[in-house]
């Protein structure tokens, strides 16, 4: 059977039948009226990337935290294989303030940036940028201080990708709100 369509300016009624089926209406906002533009919801492929990104800022918090921990059980190194005598230019006279410093700062950054990617809130980018930033500053000044380490290089190439997708992923939402707001303007939907 063929729709029945009744518009008011404001809406359009569809009602449809077909032999042997119920009766289904739809309302349609007509594009152009005052007030017609619907909410949008975001792009499905949104909570998909907060929830990676929130996965990644998990393993790598959980590896800090670990790392940190295996410290300060054996501040000699020896539960990860860490070189005491790099230590010897440095103020620190065993690992335990570093592995501090890696369970707190980066560990705990990543895993709050997590937190707050996971739950949606408005300054998740942000946080997201500080976590993966933090990591990169922290490599850094590991580098000035005992020296070149394998994992360095890797460590910060991760935090400059998780950076990088933040910033692509805010770069990507401004141009969504920018082609919605110009489609609004033209009366599109």
């Amino acid at each position: 059977m063929t729709p029945v369509n009744i518009g008011t300016g404001l809406a359009t009624l569809s009602v449809r039948s077909g032999v042997g089926q119920p009766w289904t209406m739809n309302v349609v906002r007509n594009a152009g009226t005052p007030g017609s533009q619907t909410p949008t919801s975001p792009p499905a492929h949104r909570p998909r990337f907060a929830r990676t990104l929130a996965v990644i800022e998990f393993l790598i918090g959980t590896a800090a935290v670990t790392a940190g921990a295996l410290m300060l059980i054996r501040p000699d190194g020896s539960l990860l294989d860490a070189d005491p005598t790099v230590l010897t230019a440095t103020p620190f006279e065993d690992w335990t303030v570093p592995g501090v410093l890696l369970a707190v700062l980066v560990g705990g950054g990543f895993l709050v940036a997590c937190a707050v990617e996971w739950s949606g809130a408005p300054v998740a980018s942000a946080a997201s940028v500080a976590a993966g930033s933090g990591l990169i500053a922290f490599e850094i000044v590991q580098l000035a201080l005992i020296g070149w380490h394998p994992l360095q290089p890797i460590m910060m190439i991760i935090g400059a990708g998780l950076v990088l997708l933040v910033n692509l992923r805010v770069a990507g939402n401004s141009s969504t709100r920018a082609n919605q707001s110009r489609r609004e303007r033209s009366g599109y939907e």
